[in-house]
């Protein structure tokens, strides 16, 4: 069941502050955008990893969690604890299909805590399992 977390929680306020500090919409080239959505992820060990969307024309772009989770692991490091998503509203959005797979296949507990939702004064938190009761493994 999702919980109710008040956005003044230092452990999720940090990572909704850094995941919006990044979100900065950028046209890098006449194909390329990016920071349209940005997360920032943290691991069990207490590191903090940043991603931005890279969006081209052709559609071989990266998600922002996608991008904060390579990141982790190029580090050596496996294991995600908390994620936080930001579109371009500052609102906190929830990972797209693709990145909740990727994530369950370097998690299969599924006990990711994953942001899903947001207003003024809270976040909305649900684990990886709530999102994807029905996996495939």
């Amino acid at each position: 069941m999702p919980k109710i977390i008040s956005k003044s929680n230092e452990e999720w306020k940090e990572l909704y502050d850094i995941a919006k500090s990044i979100n900065t919409y950028t046209q890098i080239s006449p194909y390329v955008t990016i920071g349209f959505v940005s997360t920032a992820i943290k691991s069990k060990i207490g590191k903090i990893y940043k991603g931005v969307c890279v969006d081209n024309c052709c559609g071989l772009g990266l998600c922002a969690e996608r991008n904060a989770l390579t990141t982790m692991l190029a580090e050596g490091d496996f294991q995600v604890d908390k994620i936080v998503t930001v579109g371009e509203d500052g609102k906190v959005c929830q990972p797209c299909g693709a990145c909740r797979e990727f994530m369950a296949q370097m998690s299969p507990s599924k006990d990711i805590q994953i942001a899903v939702d947001s207003n003024e004064e809270n976040i909305t938190v649900a684990t990886l399992k709530e999102l994807t009761p029905n996996w495939w493994v």
